[in-house]
């Protein structure tokens, strides 16, 4: 029998940020016999019968001077009540986990398999790395690359709910989508500054920002840019969204023409291919997505006037060569499908 405990941040379909879990768990469950969930938070859930979940609690004990102390008394109990139930563990992004519960689940036999892609990284990572079998990444630059256990993976999108609009591209305004959390780490002023370059701010542009704001940094920073677009005259041509959740990230896709990413390479953000996937053309400062789609759909990183450079050339493309964008993103978003990362987990827990 296959039986698996994954454990994440957040399980909740409204979710803006990680909504996506849920729909990897619900694309998962056919290739394990019961999977046991164990999440910070969970909030609106539609899963199979396989597939049995936990919460720490943050939902109940947000801004409690206790929680910690909460969120690590219930994680060990579940981790102990539920052992009969899987045999091996995937982590998702967050260490924690694995410095709290590496040492039951050796004691346990329990192999331990960390996803972990980001750039940053520091001594308790390297810690939790000495209890995991394996180490899943995305991107080259990713922190975790370094380790003799680490196997790198596509990113896992599911490209049969991303699909490609059929509607012609309006030529005479073109629409621009950044959609992210709201947060110094996206560079969501490196677009801005682009934007207003010529001669690119005499072109026919509109640009939809949607993404939440979490912390206080996040919302600080959101006024930020609003004070430079207002500063730069652009503000009729944003509109500000809250985050949305995973349901409504198709349709927004597929409503623009050119999707930008302005992180640091080390992320590979999943956007990049839900857009891809959707027909977007996607333009983005990651080194792992330059190998993948070429210099023409790349700009240096924290450098906006390459960004402006990029967005004219793109703009000013035939529609002919629009078409065979399209196709090209398309392929690559095929090749970070949900469907390869699930055939790539499998083969590497159960070879």
């Amino acid at each position: 029998m296959r039986k698996i405990l994954f454990c994440c941040q957040v399980l909740d379909t409204t979710d803006p940020a990680m909504s996506f879990f849920h729909e990897w768990i619900k694309y998962f469950h056919p290739l394990f016999d019961k999977i046991t969930v164990i999440a910070l938070k969970v909030g609106v859930v539609q899963l199979p019968a396989n597939v049995q979940y936990f919460s720490l609690g943050k939902e109940n004990h947000y801004g409690s001077p206790f929680r910690r102390f909460f969120y690590i008394f219930k994680l060990i109990k579940y981790i102990w009540k539920t052992r009969d139930d899987y045999d091996d563990v995937f982590v998702h992004m967050n260490q924690e986990y694995i410095l709290i519960s590496g040492i039951i689940w050796k004691l346990t036999g329990k192999k331990v398999y960390l996803w972990y892609n980001h750039y940053s990284g520091n001594f308790l990572t390297n810690i939790s790395a000495l209890f995991c079998n394996k180490i899943f990444f995305t991107s080259k630059s990713a922190y975790t690359s370094r380790f003799s256990q680490s196997v790198q993976m596509p990113v896992g999108v599911n490209t049969d709910i991303f699909k490609t609009s059929t509607r012609d591209t309006d030529r005479k305004l073109i629409k621009i989508l950044f959609l992210a959390r709201i947060a110094k780490s996206k560079r969501l002023e490196d677009l801005i500054r682009a934007l207003s370059l010529q001669p690119l701010v005499d072109m026919k542009w509109h640009i939809r920002v949607t993404g939440p704001t979490i912390s206080l940094d996040d919302k600080l920073y959101l006024l930020k840019c609003k004070k430079e677009i207002e500063d730069l005259n652009l503000t009729s041509r944003f509109t500000f969204t809250d985050g949305v959740s995973f349901s409504e990230t198709p349709s927004l896709y597929s409503t623009h023409d050119i999707f930008i990413n302005c992180s640091k390479s080390g992320m590979y953000d999943k956007t990049i291919f839900e857009a891809a996937a959707s027909g977007c053309i996607v333009i983005s400062s990651s080194s792992d997505y330059k190998s993948e789609a070429g210099s023409d759909f790349f700009f240096n990183f924290g450098h906006h006037s390459e960004l402006s450079d990029r967005l004219v050339y793109m703009i000013n493309q035939p529609n002919e060569n629009w078409d065979t964008y399209k196709r090209h993103m398309i392929k690559i978003a095929n090749n970070h499908s949900l469907k390869n990362l699930s055939k790539k987990i499998i083969s590497e827990i159960y070879g």
